[in-house]
């Protein structure tokens, strides 16, 4: 698979973000837990990649977004 450390998740194609999203876990960028009220938040990746994203509640459920600008960045460092 080809190397993504540094690159933008805007730089992915369609399919990679499918991928990568096919496997995923969140964080609270302040707890290290899941989140549970809106902020940051971190999407670490199967691969041990993550990129920073924003968490949001609503509706008795949570979402998330990671803007196109977000660098991937090894979680595992």
């Amino acid at each position: 698979m080809e190397n993504f450390l540094g690159r933008t998740w805007g730089s992915l194609s369609l399919d990679e973000k499918k991928h990568f999203m096919s496997n995923f876990d969140l964080y609270d960028a302040n707890t290290g837990q899941f989140p549970r009220e809106n902020g940051d938040c971190i999407v670490k990746f199967f691969n041990g990649l993550a990129v920073h994203g924003t968490f949001m509640v609503g509706n008795d459920e949570g979402a998330f977004d990671i803007e196109d600008d977000a660098v991937f960045y090894d979680s595992t460092i």
